[in-house]
């Protein structure tokens, strides 16, 4: 993409014309019909922006993500605001560099500048699900269009539009993605509406079944439609369970204790049980696992996957919490991963967003999408 590093429009009084077009054919391929562009958007551009140096801010691949406007006043009165149904940013740095210079309020550039921001649906309207919602806001190239939640009663969460039916959510909000953190019984009716239509799908809850996983599976594969479903979306949590797999295949026994908050609905926790077979499969047989001789109380020694014991703490004030102790002849190993509030989650889930545009099958886990090689693959 060609860049130009002067001022746009008037700032080339004292550039030789046919010399910027050679070096910048995009710009001037480009209609510079400010009055009709403005007129053609929804929303007016704003008067502290006018005249101003624009451009758009591409990614590593050289895709427009937003439009950035370079604003040269001292004290801009927002950084963010809606500009014909895009996200804009104001930019206060002088390097102009970065920028791709296009004549102002470009209709063209602008009309490919709103398909290349990505339209979110949010299911779920409790805490995560707002998290979720100030996550996307937060980024330039996504965009939060509604919330779909089939418990809830109110109209609008955080500004959005509620709905309670997923199909009319999905059919009037035109998503590019849903990202969905509810519960076993609600995925389901989601996944089915958003394979429909189209719309991919970043999974974030836990205690799926297994055959709804494996119909996630087919269905993703069979119409081309991305997903991604992950037991954890913090990136500690996710190289947590990479390092106990790595460490499987050297100790004979080993012992997982989770801890969550008291409102979890179910136990154990995916990472719980995905960090469990992980480390089975990585060992290639089953662990030794210690039973006591007298158990005094039924289920002191948790529940027992494949020779792994997983303990499930639930308790207020904890969020989401795991360690994985390894036993070994005269010594112990443990991995621990603590996320002390919900926005641990966030980097991972936006990832996932961008990532899950680029697939057309199910992917399972965030280390998949980091690039962590599972051992013995």
């Amino acid at each position: 993409m060609a860049t130009c590093h002067g001022h746009v429009g008037p700032g080339l009084r004292n550039v030789d014309r046919r010399a910027h077009r050679e070096r910048c054919p995009l710009r001037h391929s480009l209609a510079h019909s400010t009055h009709d562009a403005e007129d053609s958007l929804r929303d007016p551009v704003p008067d502290s922006i006018r005249g101003h140096q624009q451009g758009l801010r591409t990614d590593e691949y050289g895709r427009a993500r937003v439009l950035v406007v370079e604003d040269l006043l001292p004290n801009p009165s927002r950084d963010k605001f809606s500009y014909g149904g895009l996200r804009v940013l104001v930019h206060h740095s002088s390097d102009r560099n970065h920028l791709t210079a296009l004549p102002p309020h470009s209709l063209p550039a602008l009309r490919r500048m709103q398909s290349m921001v990505m339209r979110v649906v949010v299911s779920g309207s409790g805490k995560m699900g707002r998290q979720v919602i100030d996550a996307v806001r937060s980024a330039p190239d996504l965009e939060p269009v509604a919330v779909v939640d089939g418990l809830a009663e109110d109209s609008s969460v955080d500004g959005l539009p509620l709905y309670q039916d997923a199909d009319k959510c999905l059919e009037e909000n035109r998503a590019d993605v849903v990202v969905d953190f509810t519960n076993a019984s609600w995925t389901p009716t989601l996944a089915k509406a958003a394979l429909g239509r189209g719309t991919r799908l970043v999974i974030g809850t836990t205690g799926l079944p297994e055959d709804f996983i494996a119909w996630l599976e087919a269905e993703s594969r069979n119409s081309g439609v991305g997903a991604v479903l992950a037991a954890n979306f913090a990136v500690g949590a996710v190289l947590m369970m990479h390092f106990a797999s790595l460490a499987a295949p050297y100790f004979d026994a080993v012992e997982v204790i989770e801890l969550h908050h008291a409102e979890k609905a179910d136990s154990p926790s995916g990472t719980a049980k995905t960090t469990a077979e992980l480390m089975r499969e990585a060992r290639g047989s089953a662990f030794d696992h210690v039973r006591s001789e007298h158990e005094t109380i039924e289920g002191a020694r948790g529940a027992e996957f494949e020779g792994v014991a997983i303990h499930s703490v639930r308790l207020p004030g904890l969020v989401a919490h795991q360690e994985v102790i390894f036993g070994g002849l005269g010594q112990t190993l443990a991995v621990r991963h603590d996320s002390m509030g919900r926005d641990s989650f966030m980097p991972g889930v936006l990832m996932a967003a961008r990532e899950v545009m680029k697939l057309d099958h199910l992917v399972v886990g965030l280390d998949r999408l980091l690039g962590l090689e599972r051992p013995g693959n």
